[in-house]
């Protein structure tokens, strides 16, 4: 699966979500900007012709101490910031690696440099509860005003629940 793929399953979940309250999650359009030229962002969240957020999505199928890996996660935050004027992003990171903690130790380290004209402010984890995702909120300031990302690392790898389950299956032949 590629990230536009995943990205349309993200857009039907979050359309059937919130839909009842008159949002809506077009399709990629063109939007802000993307190297001076209109950008495609992956995910708008919208009401009307209001943004009120922006997803950018990113596969990190290599190691993060790469620094193709790194320029290319980096890329993706900086990015997002230039799609909209809202207070609201998200930047997705669809993990095909196992060392997942390596990814936000990398994430933690780049958000800390946004694009000019954003100011750093802080970030904290979400707690990790439950089955969500990942990941933490970063605090930015333009100009007068408070700008969110929030991280989300989604492990679409998912090792530890394919080994679990190839060990049922291999446990299960044994009985048989």
């Amino acid at each position: 699966m590629e990230e536009d793929d995943i990205s349309a399953i993200i857009r039907e979940v979050l359309q059937a979500r919130i839909s009842y309250i008159g949002w809506s999650v077009p399709d990629q359009s063109k939007s802000g900007y993307a190297n001076v030229k209109p950008g495609e962002p992956d995910l708008e969240i919208k009401k009307g012709n209001t943004t009120l957020a922006v997803i950018e999505a990113v596969i990190c199928d290599q190691s993060v101490g790469r620094e193709t890996m790194q320029k290319t996660l980096a890329k993706h935050f900086k990015k997002a910031l230039g799609y909209a004027g809202c207070k609201l992003f998200f930047h997705l990171t669809y993990a095909r690696i196992l060392d997942i903690e390596s990814i936000f130790t990398y994430l933690e380290g780049s958000l800390k440099e946004p694009p000019t004209d954003f100011t750093y402010e802080g970030h904290e984890r979400i707690p990790f509860t439950d089955n969500r995702p990942r990941g933490f909120i970063a605090r930015y300031r333009r100009g007068a005003e408070e700008v969110k990302v929030t991280f989300l690392v989604l492990d679409i790898l998912q090792a530890a629940q394919k080994a679990a389950a190839k060990e049922g299956r291999e446990d299960k032949a044994a009985k048989s």
